[in-house]
Order: structure tokens, then sequence, then C-alpha cells
């Protein structure tokens, strides 16, 4: 229904269907969500209309969310923020310093999140809206647990339960007994989380709601590893994972892929842990969580220490405390801005009592010097810990400096050893073949039409030409005539048109922000080309897909090569192998990612992430 309102569409109602598609997709397929969010703040900003610009950078927000740009989420709503503001619109403010919020806790500034939810709060219940004070609610109960403050977080479970009962709101009740819950857990009163767990994945089927029963198995996970019952942990971790796999969740796959190393690691399964332990650190370092990636580090320290790695081990160890000191510096920060609103606060108390006592007075300048020694502690500290940070930032990269030459080299003799195959074929074997027919073709009139030696004749000469064009198709593949002279664009479309048209198989090739000419370094066009090659190549072989899509889409900050089919299907984990090695090989040589999602009935779908 909203593809046929699109193609007719046009102006606000066009922002309006875009805005619409943008929300739709990016619950199941954010990139696409980005696209219509990215077309829909074209055309608003454009449009003379305010309203329609803010729920445009709202709604492009959410699928950044979804993939963990929190950064970004964050500057899109502050913009939509800024619009509302102007317009007057409280609830549509309360709205925006909510999902702010959001973005903030993912980020771990904890402190500007309770600033921004409760914002939002004094305008719900100046409103009188009990759902949306109940979510907040909800969600500063959530702060509340971070911080540790657990008998505080169950005292706001109760608040919002007793709410979300009196509006039949099943689901707050289940997002709220789904935290209780994990708050039962972190008490160490395990039973009692246990059984609620159960009495939640009911109602969760029912009303299908598959982000919070993902939540549910996770917590069901971690609540058998802290009674030691890990085989049962695993099985509800891996059904997190799956589930939160077909979310395109990146953010609960890197949580949940790092729980399940962990146990893995205690069990002694040292391949397997180093598997899944690698996956969630993939995934934290592409959605930036620091929270994630200490984790991740910190599993991998514990794997190498157990596999009496130690070397390795000290390397993790490393990495994992230049995570845990940027953790420590957010918070720095935010407590220097906390001082800041404070010393704020009292100066304008100050101002409104000119007329108190002296005394009074020079106990304001007493608080003054304690709130700004404070703050100058905090700050040197901040310094101090920015100085460490930038030191063991200087390790990692050296680190990873290393790694990235030894694969450098590899893959840049792997393509020199290319070129001069293709052109040892093309200019050699080729040759060969093409004088040698030429010179065969002359012996034709020497044989009668009709008999039985012309026939073998024409079926050699044919074979002559056959070999010759797979001379050259080989040649080709190996160092494509149109990468070097005219682009990846034109390469990726020529491999798409010459790939359906050899097979029978269907595949759409679409560019979005790149001009036709437009051109990038040798080492990503080389890379993301022999990419797209090794993923139809997989595609051909082993999805049995009738069609594939491949499009190549450029933002402020990177480039986006994303090949998906309708094939049957399969796992990450059962796919480690050397083509999918490769390609992961290929994407972190130019400080790119790789990303595949896959699942079966549905197909497949990888993503590579090249920054700019």
């Amino acid at each position: 229904m909203l593809f046929q309102m699109l193609d007719t569409a046009k102006g606000s109602s066009r922002i309006t269907v875009l805005n619409e598609l943008c929300y739709q997709f990016a619950f199941k397929n954010p990139e696409r969500a980005i696209k219509y969010g990215s077309e829909s703040l074209k055309l608003a900003m454009q449009n003379n209309d305010s309203l329609l610009l803010a729920a445009a950078y709202n709604d492009l927000s959410i699928p950044y969310f979804l993939t963990g740009d929190f950064t970004r989420m964050l500057e899109l709503n502050r913009k939509a923020l800024q619009i509302r503001k102007s317009i007057g619109d409280s609830m549509l403010i309360a709205a925006s310093y909510s999902k702010m919020g959001n973005a903030l806790q993912e980020m771990g500034k904890l402190d500007s999140t309770l600033y921004y939810y409760n914002e939002a709060l004094k305008i719900y219940q100046q409103k009188g809206n009990k759902q949306y004070q109940s979510q907040l609610l909800n969600n500063i109960s959530n702060i509340y647990e971070r911080l540790g403050d657990y008998e505080g977080a169950i005292e706001l479970h109760d608040q919002v339960a007793s709410i979300a009962l009196e509006l039949r709101d099943s689901t707050t009740y289940l997002q709220v007994m789904g935290n209780h819950a994990n708050t039962l857990d972190k008490l160490e009163r395990y039973a009692e989380a246990r059984r609620l767990y159960f009495e939640l994945i009911p109602l969760t089927l029912k009303l299908g709601f598959n982000e919070y029963l993902g939540n549910i198995y996770l917590g069901l996970g971690t609540n058998y590893k802290s009674t030691n019952d890990l085989q049962s942990a695993l099985l509800w971790y891996k059904k997190a994972f799956d589930l939160y796999r077909q979310l395109n969740s990146i953010t609960a796959m890197s949580v949940t892929a790092t729980n399940i190393g962990k146990t893995y690691t205690v069990l002694m399964n040292s391949d397997s842990a180093s598997i899944f332990l690698n996956i969630g650190l993939e995934y934290g370092l592409l959605t930036r969580s620091f929270t994630n990636i200490f984790n991740a580090y910190n599993g991998l320290k514990d794997l190498e220490n157990a596999r009496s790695n130690y070397q390795k081990a000290l390397e993790y160890s490393e990495l994992a405390k230049i995570y845990e000191d940027s953790l420590f510096t957010e918070r720095v920060a935010d407590k220097i801005s906390e001082f800041r609103i404070a010393y704020q606060t009292e100066k304008k108390e100050k101002e409104l009592a000119e007329n108190k006592l002296e005394l009074e007075s020079r106990k304001r300048a007493i608080i003054y010097i304690i709130f700004s020694g404070a703050g100058i502690v905090f700050f040197m500290t901040f310094l101090y810990f920015r100085k460490h940070q930038k030191h063991q930032l200087e390790i990692k990269q050296a680190l990873l400096d290393e790694k990235q030459k030894g694969l450098g080299a590899v893959i840049y003799a792997q393509e020199e050893e290319r070129k001069r195959l293709a052109k040892e074929l093309h200019d050699g074997i080729a040759q060969t073949l093409g004088m040698l027919k030429f010179a065969f073709s002359g012996f034709r009139d020497l044989f009668n039409p009709s008999s039985h030696e012309y026939t073998e004749y024409t079926t050699i000469l044919n074979q002559l030409e056959e070999a010759n064009q797979e001379i050259r198709n080989v040649s080709h593949q190996m160092m494509p005539r149109a990468l070097e002279e005219l682009g990846l664009v034109a390469a990726l479309s020529d491999l798409a048109e010459k790939t359906g048209k050899y097979s029978d198989f269907e595949i759409e090739y679409e560019v979005f922000g790149i001009d036709q000419d437009e051109r990038f370094s040798q080492s990503i066009e080389i890379s993301l080309y022999r990419i797209a090659q090794e993923l139809i190549n997989n595609v051909l072989k082993h999805s049995k897909a009738t069609k594939a899509s491949v499009s190549l889409r450029k933002t402020k900050t990177f480039l986006v090569l994303t090949c998906e089919d309708n094939g049957t299907g399969n796992t990450i984990i059962d796919n480690q192998g050397i083509g999918l090695m490769n390609i992961r090989s290929r994407a972190e040589n130019i400080n790119g990612s790789f990303h595949i999602e896959s699942s079966g009935g549905i197909g497949t779908s990888a993503t590579i992430r090249i920054p700019l």
C-alpha cells in the first residue's frame, strides 16, 4: 500500500510516506530504512514545513539507533528538538528528550541520560500522560540498576507495573517485569527471577514482541550461568542470539555473543569461545559501544589465559584497559558538567537572596569553593586519564598497524599475481589460440560440407573458439578492464550484467549517492570488487537463490556495499570458511567492517562498510 502511494505522492505527502517507510523498515532492514529516511530529509529541507522536517529528523534517527550509530541518532534528535522548541509543541519536545536519553544511555553517559529522561518526565506529568510516564520511569529504573541502586530500581518497577495494569498496557507491563526479573538476578534472588522469566514468555509470544522475547532469553541465560548450569545457559543465550540476528539488533548480538563466548571459555571449549567472542567484539566495534568492546576484550583475555597464551592475554588486557579508561573519562566529563550546573544553580540562588544574612552568604561562598575545587580535581583527573588513554590508544594502533601491514602485503601480492596471470593469459595463451583457430579455419575448403569429416572439423573449430573465449573470460575476471578504465561503479554494473547473462539467475544492481564516473582509491575499488565477486559466487554456488541484489551507497562517512539474496540462508557460525575469511580480511585491510545476516527460508544479507 505504501509503495503504491509512493509512486504517485508528491510534496508533503511524499515526505510523510517516506517517513512511514523509514519507520517500518527500521526494525527489519535498517539500511533500506536509512535510504527512505535520507530521501525524506532531503525533501523536507526543501519544503517550508517545520513539523515535517522535525519528523524526518526523528524517524531517520531510529534505524541509526538500531544499527548502533548513537552519535548520529543524538545529532538528528538535537536538530528535531531545536525545531520542536521553536514550534512550542511540548509532547514532541518530550519525545525528542526521551530519544536523546536513549542514545546517551547506550553511550554510557548516565548522568546526561537521567537529565533528559527527567525533562521528558516533567512534561508527561504536566500533561497527565500516564502511559509515557510509565515508559520513562521504566527507563530511569534501568539507569538506577546500572548505577547499582537495585532496591531503588525495584521501587520504580512497582510504580510502573501499577500504572501499566491500570492502563491495561501489556507492552509496558511486559517490559518492566522483564527488567524486574533482571534486577532480582542482580540481588541473587535467582529462583524468583527464573520463575518470572518463564511466566513472561507466553505473554511475549502472544503479543509478538520479539525484541522483548530476546531480552527474556538473554536474562534466562544469565540466570542459569549465575547458578553454574552452563549447558542451560548456552541454550538460552543461543536462542537469544538467533532471535536478535533475525531482528538485525547488532548491539544485542554483541552482548549475547560475548556471553556465549565467556560461557564456552568456562566449559574449556576454546574454539567456540574464540568465534563468539570475536563476533561480540566485531559488533561492539561496529556500534562503538565502549561497554561491549571492553567486555569482549576481557573475555578474550580470559580465553587466552585459559589457553596459557599469556602474551596474547596481556595484549587483550591492555586493549580492555583502553576502553575501561574511555568509559571512566566519559563519566568524569559528565561529573564536570554536573558540578558546572550545580555552580550555576548556586549563583542564581545567590542573586535571588541578596537580603539574607552575611553568614548565609559566607556559606554560599564556601559551597562555591567546594564545588569549584571538586570541579578542578575532576578536571585534572580527566586530563590525566585522557593523556593515559592517548598512550594506550597508541599501543593499540601500533598492534593494529602491524596486523594491517601483514594483510595489506598479502592482498597486494595477490593482486599483482592476478595482474601478471591475466596479462599472460590474454597476451599469451589467448593470442596463441586465436592464431591457431585462424590457421585451422583455412582448411575448410579441404572437406566436403556433407561429409562426416567436415562435421568433426567444425566441432573442433567451435571448441577452439570456446576455449579462446573462456581464456579471455578468466583473464577478465582476474583483472577486469572496466575496473581499471572506468572505476568501481561501472565494473560492478558489468559484473552484475554478465552474471545474469551467463546464468539462470536474476541480479539487480543499484547505486545511491555516487556519480557514474566517480573514482575511489585503488585499494578500495579493487577490494570491494573482489568482495562483490566472492559474495556473488557464494550465492550462485550455495544459496539456491533465484535472484539477488547488489547495491553501492555513499554517505558522508561511509561507502557501503550490500549483497542480498532470496536463497535458503545459512548461519554465520557455519560459514567461517576461506571465502568469508577472505572477505573479512579485505574489508579490514581498508579499515572497513563486514557483517553477514542469514536465516533459513529468508536468504542472506551481507554488508561491507568502508570509512571515507
